[in-house]
């Protein structure tokens, strides 16, 4: 089994099953659109995990850190959600991070490990590395390619600097990091960060 991400959100799937799917959608382009870099992963069990479970979403965009939220609490109703996002997002519990400071990252990683202490957290950790805003990629691909690598390089060292944090799951989210079928065009930015997250695992 693995976990399909389509528009940022949680959805428990087997390659079999969107084959079939992708094969019946008589859409153009559907097959490119659709198609991920795969990674395995523990699909999130509703019935054991539902009240053990946080989730942390460092990303550049408040529109994945809203969708991940609402979807991961869909599944995990007593769950937390935590965002570290570079700006600050309305209605949601979430940590401003600096792509150009490790101390921003180390600093929201302490305040993680501090509710963890107090019991605000439960032990158990998700973590999802998103760095996919469209906008910025657009605006400046070299400057968002640097953020993104950074922003992963930071947020795995105070992560693994803090080993009282119990890490379930670290999931590196990208789109259009490699070509998976003939003619794609690829991300430069998504592809460093997708080279990270290999080189780190």
């Amino acid at each position: 089994r693995v976990v399909a991400i389509r528009g940022a959100r949680f959805m428990e799937a087997t390659a079999e099953a969107l084959q079939l799917q992708l094969a019946a959608a008589d859409v153009v382009g559907a097959v490119e659109q659709y198609i991920i870099e795969w990674t395995s992963a523990q699909v999130l069990d509703q019935k054991t995990d539902t009240d053990s479970r946080n989730l942390i979403v460092c990303t550049n965009s408040d529109t994945i850190l809203e969708s991940m939220s609402r979807s991961f609490k869909e599944i995990c109703a007593d769950g937390k959600v935590m965002g570290l996002c570079t700006h600050d997002v309305a209605d949601t519990d979430s940590l401003s991070v600096d792509p150009g400071s490790r101390d921003t990252f180390e600093n929201a990683i302490a305040e993680v490990e501090r509710r963890l202490r107090d019991g605000a957290l439960s032990a158990t950790t998700d973590v999802v590395f998103d760095w996919r805003d469209e906008a910025q990629i657009e605006a400046d691909v070299g400057k968002s390619c640097g953020d993104g690598l950074m922003a992963l390089l930071y947020l795995l060292q105070s992560m693994l600097s803090k080993p009282e944090i119990e890490i379930g799951r670290f999931l590196v989210v990208t789109g259009s990091a490699n070509a998976v079928s003939p003619g794609m065009d690829t991300n430069p930015s998504q592809a460093a960060i997708w080279g990270l997250g290999v080189s780190a695992q």
